[in-house]
């Protein structure tokens, strides 16, 4: 980071300004239709009791009728429905939002709205039955569910948290979160149209019916009065228990009875009442009753005297149908057609259509914890009014052209709207003026504005360069009287009274009232688009340009802060100095900037800004930070310690219907309300009464969804559930759901429904779009979820064991709620029991024990297998042993032996070799002479195989002749002739077998 870069001024040229001026014509005026009027004195009418009808009660007459045969009936739980965003009516003034159909509810027709102790809102539609609204769901109950009459007329909690549901023909339900139970003409009732229910002191509930009766319900029994006992009229829609304990019924066609448990006193037009049709009765701190009608407006009784506010009396619409009392007593009434009205006893107020109302037939209306005020319209839905919100004013309504660029409030009070094309308009309270080019003006595009210390008015414009307003003339400058550049962004007056205009390409021109002198780049300005112009308590002026930071200006010198400097961005958009002398800077993509002389802070989109595009600023009357940027507005509201702060955004769900605000069209007036200019007009916030809530968001677990199928865990044997729940583990029995909620108070479930997901919502009706949710499942999870906006928890392959299911909200306070708790068990299976591992762990011993006793078994059985062996062996082995050594001794002595016969043998070897020297030789002799006899014999053989072949032959030719025919003489011959080749041949034979015995004994000697 670098030191910001030092420039010292020279003399500066001078320029003379002469100016052009030109008389202002007459402004064009247009007085406004006050939203607000101002309440006249009502009409006093005196009372005398004693002329009022009084009717006494005739004990004697048993009034009272035992109910019986009542049969609980257990509800189906419907499938809760996501709701869409609540919407706006284009071109709504105030921070109306409205639910019908299209956003889930069941029907347009809401003729009833209760909240409940825990903050749940409960709508009773004529036609769709009964919804639960959280901000998040809608669970939508009808006959399908068990209700006895789709048509709700007025919806009541008990002391003990039980809902009364009266029908328009279904009689009354009471409903304890869990079932429907149903009380009708059938079991004792006095008529089934109920139009009205009230609990009172002692917590008996009083009914109000179409035929003018009403009842007295303890528990066990109807006590029951008619127009027999003095009632009147028909249809009863208000009942009031007062002070003194007397009960106020408000009928539809005979005014007011009154009874005191003796007698009934009537209360009629003929007494002063200005109408017969009473909508509802109401009692204040004071003590006094209040009594709206139809036809008649409003009336206050207080004993001694009524008074009537009318139409005459500035009461918009006298068709009152209903009306509820504030936390701070203000009345709220809705009317036929008419739309609704606020009256503060001072004066009324009135919402239409025009101003965001969804219908301006307003059938109910409550107000809730975080005071937003509800109202059941007869075919819009319901709409929300958050009162102490944004309003907003079109420019079509209040200028000439939508496009607001600059706000001041003079030194009168008026409020100045500079526009960009129709001029400027002052307003007063009462109506505007305009001033536009018709008029005399200038330049109708007007982007920025002052009042300086004189009166007079400086504009400065696109195009046109600024001029001053004394009331009756315009004068002109533009750069031809020395203006730097006619396009002017933003202007100043410094404490000894010079102007300084920043210009769009210019630089920034300084005006003592008679020249301009001009600092530029050329002269050390960081750059000559200047945005904004500031001037702190020492001082010191400050420059915010387009794309070289700031410039701060101390009278001779120009000091420029940059992005090296530690600027977030150099396109700097808006700069202001806080109570505690810091510089503030708003930059474009850099977000916000807080510089207390030595360092600079950033703020940016990530840590809680709206955008990192900032368009204005300005401090409350608290040292909160107000901050415009391009998607809404951010409160930076200080800690406790000051050190610090918290972020709040605002933006469309809170009421700001336009978010593109202008650059440095803002302004804090003295009556502390902010004002700021838009694209579309002009949107305003009354500090007076707004206030960023700090309430803790209250949270609450709807259901639980299991294997990604919805349960309804009061039927769980139902067909559609058979194949999600275990009965074993939850029967109908045993199983305790949550009164009013669709989950069991002790989840237990199979291993192998281990896939659950977690549906909760968290009520906090100021801001119930801010809400985030976390959650962690104790035993599964290590650490809290990251924040989320949608209120589900799935998870997936839950291992069986014991958890904690922890989740929390925070909202609009930054505070966390309280933590909720739901403990679930997922059981594990047979296998996993400890039972079972037991019982695994000793069938395990047991194998392994008896394991152990075969293998010991064995090895015992091997070891006398083998001592026997060895012992074999061992026998065997001594008996070698013993041989061995007896082996041994004969070796030794035969060695003994061979050692002496050695010498012997010595002895003939010698001889021996003799013998072989002399055999050798006759050897040799002896084969010289066989060789020679060998071939006398090879020679003899010869001669004697010829001789011996020739009888051989004769034998065989004379033995082929016997084949023939001979005759015996002829055979004869030839065996003749075989004898003497016989002889022959044995002659050979003779003479072979000689001379081989003469050679054998040759050889032999």
């Amino acid at each position: 980071m670098h030191s910001p870069q030092e420039v010292q001024l020279g003399e500066l040229i001078s320029t003379p300004a002469r100016g052009t001026k030109v008389k202002a014509g007459k402004p064009q005026r247009r007085p406004i239709t006050p939203f607000n009027i101002k309440s006249k004195d009502p009409e006093i009418i005196p009372l005398n009791r004693a002329q009022f009808d009084v009717i006494n009660f005739d004990s004697t007459v048993d009034h009272t009728t035992k109910i019986d045969s009542i049969f609980p009936q257990l509800i189906s739980q419907p499938i809760p429905i996501k709701s869409l965003p609540m919407r706006f009516k284009d071109g709504a003034q105030f921070n109306i939002q409205y639910l019908d159909v299209e956003q889930g509810i069941s029907s347009s027709f809401v003729y009833s709205i209760y909240e409940d102790k825990k903050g749940n809102l409960w709508f009773g539609t004529y036609g769709g039955g009964l919804c639960r609204y959280d901000g998040k769901n809608v669970h939508n109950y009808t006959d399908i569910e068990g209700l006895s009459n789709n048509r709700i007329r007025v919806i009541l909690e008990d002391q003990s948290g039980n809902l009364w549901i009266a029908t328009n023909g279904g009689g009354v339900i009471k409903y304890n979160g869990q079932n429907f139970i149903n009380y009708s003409t059938d079991n004792g009732l006095e008529d089934n149209r109920v139009y009205a229910l009230f609990e009172d002191k002692k917590g008996k509930i009083w009914m109000g019916f179409a035929n003018g009766s009403v009842s007295r319900f303890d528990g066990d029994s109807f006590f029951t009065l008619t127009n027999k006992d003095g009632l009147g009229g028909e249809r009863v829609y208000a009942i009031l228990e007062d002070r003194g304990g007397n009960m106020w019924f408000g009928s539809d066609g005979d005014g007011i009875s009154i009874y005191n448990g003796e007698s009934i006193t009537s209360f009629k037009a003929k007494d002063g009442l200005p109408s017969n049709q009473i909508r509802e009765i109401l009692e204040d701190e004071f003590g006094d009753i209040w009594i709206a009608t139809n036809n008649g407006g409003l009336c206050k009784y207080d004993e001694k005297t009524l008074s009537l506010y009318g139409e005459e009396q500035g009461l918009p619409n006298g068709k009152i149908l209903s009306m509820i009392q504030d936390s701070n007593g203000n009345f709220w009434m809705g009317t036929y057609g008419g739309g609704a009205i606020k009256f503060d006893k001072q004066q009324f107020s009135h919402y239409t259509e025009t101003d965001g109302l969804s219908n301006n037939t307003v059938l109910s209306i409550l107000e809730d914890r975080s005071n937003n005020i509800w109202f059941g319209t007869n075919g819009g839905g319901v709409s929300k009014l958050k009162e102490n919100s944004f309003n907003s004013y079109l420019g079509k309504d209040i200028l000439e052209n939508n496009t607001v660029r600059s706000i001041i409030q003079d030194r009168r009070g008026n409020i100045w709207f500079c526009t960009d094309g129709a001029g400027m308009t002052k307003f007063n309270g009462r109506e505007y003026e305009t001033y536009n080019e018709e008029t005399g003006l200038p330049n109708g595009n007007i982007y920025c504005m002052l009042e300086d210390k004189n009166g007079t008015f400086w504009f400065g414009t696109r195009g046109g360069g600024v001029f001053s307003f004394d009331g009756k003339y315009f004068v002109n400058y533009t750069d031809e009287d020395g203006l730097a550049n006619n396009n002017v962004r933003s202007m100043h007056e410094d404490i000894n009274g010079n102007l300084w205009f920043g210009t769009y390409g210019g630089g920034v021109s300084k005006f003592d009232g008679q020249s301009f002198t001009t600092i530029n780049e050329e002269v050390g300005l960081g750059k000559n688009i200047v945005r904004c112009i500031t001037e702190d308590k020492k001082g010191n002026l400050w420059f915010g340009t387009d794309g070289g930071g700031v410039t701060r200006f101390d009278g001779k010198s120009l000091m420029n802060f940059t992005e090296e400097s530690g600027l977030p961005s150099n396109i700097v958009m808006t700069i202001f100095e806080d109570s505690k002398g810091n510089m503030w800077f708003g930059t474009w993509g850099g977000g916000l900037c807080k510089f207390d002389g030595n360092n600079f802070e950033h703020y940016t989109k990530e840590i809680g800004l709206t955008h990192d595009l900032v368009l204005s600023i300005v401090e409350d009357r608290n040292g909160n930070m107000w901050v415009g940027t391009e998607a809404g507005i951010s409160v930076l509201q200080k800690s406790d310690s000051n050190q610090s702060f918290t972020h709040t955004s605002m933006t469309k769900w809170d009421g700001l219907k336009r978010l593109d605000l202008a650059v440095n069209a803002i302004c804090l007036d003295r009556s502390n309300q902010i004002w700021w200019g838009h694209g579309k007009g002009i949107t305003k916030l009354d500090l007076n009464s707004f206030a960023v809530s700090g309430k803790q968001p209250e949270v609450q677990l709807n259901y639980v969804e299991i294997n990604q199928k919805f349960v309804d865990f009061r039927r769980p044997s139902d067909d559609d559930c058979q194949d999600c729940i275990s009965l074993d583990l939850m029967s109908e029995k045993e199983l305790s759901v949550t009164p009013f909620y669709n989950y069991p108070e002790n989840l237990r479930l199979p291993h192998d429904l281990n896939h659950l997901t977690f549906h909760f919502s968290a009520i906090d009706w100021t801001a119930p779009h801010k809400l985030k949710y976390q959650y962690k499942l104790k035993g599964f999870d290590e650490s809290w979820s990251s924040l989320k906006t949608d209120g589900v928890a799935e998870y997936r392959n839950i291992p069986s064991g014991s958890y904690i299911f922890d989740f929390r909200a925070i909202g609009e306070s930054n505070v966390y709620s309280k933590t909720l708790s739901y403990e679930i068990e997922i059981v594990a299976p047979w296998y996993e029991s400890l039972w079972a591992k037991l019982l695994g762990a000793i069938l395990l011993i047991a194998i392994l024990y008896g394991l152990f006793k075969w293998r010991i078994r064995q090895l015992s059985r091997n070891q006398k297998v083998l001592m026997q062996i060895v012992n074999e062996r061992t026998k065997e082995l001594t008996l070698l042993t013993e041989e061995m050594k007896l082996t041994n001794v004969k070796l030794v002595e035969k060695n003994k032996q061979i050692s002496s016969q050695s010498e012997k043998l010595n002895t003939a070897n010698e001889a021996l070799n003799s013998v072989n020297t002399n055999l050798e030789k006759m050897v040799k002799d002896r084969t010289v002479e066989l060789t020679n006899k060998n071939k006398t014999l090879s020679d003899y053989a010869f001669m004697n195989a010829h001789n011996l072949r020739v009888p051989v032959a004769n034998i065989k030719g004379i033995i082929q002749l016997f084949d023939f025919n001979l005759k015996s003489e002829e055979k004869d011959e030839l065996i003749q002739k075989l004898k003497g080749q016989s002889n022959d041949l044995d002659k050979a034979l003779i003479d072979i077998t000689n001379r081989l015995e003469n050679d054998e004994g040759s050889s032999l000697s």
